[in-house]
């Protein structure tokens, strides 16, 4: 649910950068967008680079989702997040703590039991 909802925020914005600006060096290998919704997991999921780049590799049902054509390397996913701006990033840190963070805390909330008050 998270990933779908940070794919459609980040989709309706602007890529955070051009690639391959003058069609200099290597080609793009995935859309900045999708390295955006990747970087959001990261914070989301409270992973380290490696362990995300893990992750991604064993849940490649959520490449679709997310726009991903390759895996992302460990810096390919650091330099993506050097190269996000500060106007950026404080877009997408109020969408996880507003759409991330508070929603899966109230998941975690169970729903508690009233017990009836004994009779003398």
């Amino acid at each position: 649910m998270f990933v779908r909802k940070a794919g459609e925020y980040v989709y309706a914005r602007e890529a955070p950068w051009i690639p391959n600006p003058g069609k200099r060096g290597q080609p793009a290998k995935n859309d900045p967008r999708a390295l955006a919704i990747c970087l959001m997991l990261k914070i989301w999921l409270g992973k380290p680079y490696r362990d995300l780049v893990s992750f991604l590799s064993g849940s490649r049902f959520l490449w679709p989702i997310i726009g991903l054509k390759i895996l992302p390397r460990r810096m390919d996913l650091q330099r993506a997040m050097n190269r996000l701006t500060r106007d950026y990033l404080d877009g997408l840190n109020g969408f996880i703590i507003e759409e991330g963070y508070y929603r899966k805390k109230e998941g975690r909330r169970r729903p508690v039991l009233s017990t009836a008050q004994a009779s003398r």
